[in-house]
């Protein structure tokens, strides 16, 4: 043949038909099936975590200063369980102080002595 001359297209085709893929055995066949489901894991866990890393809506703690005194609108009574409510969360250990006096008489503390201990942190 000569350098440059294209091939027939029986010629082509005829060279085609010697090539012979190896045969593969039932392991191999398994462990690229096995190959491609870990991958397709990986892969979803990826996609997985960034989907809840960028779909988490943003936190803000509540501005308790601004909680206090929207609790001033309350009854007496409804502000100072609002304010123990918040103190509990906010700071129990004050609270717990606090709690050993609560269901004796007269031992509920007043509205705005419960507003300064949950602000004292603020």
């Amino acid at each position: 043949m000569e350098e440059g001359r294209a091939l027939s297209e029986a010629a082509l085709q005829a060279g085609l038909r010697a090539l012979h893929l190896p045969v593969r055995t039932g392991w191999e066949v398994v462990a690229d099936l096995l190959a491609a489901l870990a991958v397709g894991l990986f892969l979803a866990l990826l996609i997985g975590g960034a989907l809840r890393l960028f779909s988490r809506p943003a936190t803000r703690q509540p501005d308790l200063a601004a909680n206090a005194l929207a609790l001033r609108a309350l009854s007496e009574d409804d502000r100072r369980v609002a304010l123990l409510h918040l103190l509990k969360t906010r700071a129990p250990d004050r609270y717990a102080r606090l709690s050993g006096a609560l269901y004796r008489p007269g031992g509920l503390p007043e509205a705005d002595v419960l507003e300064r201990e949950v602000l004292a942190d603020a």
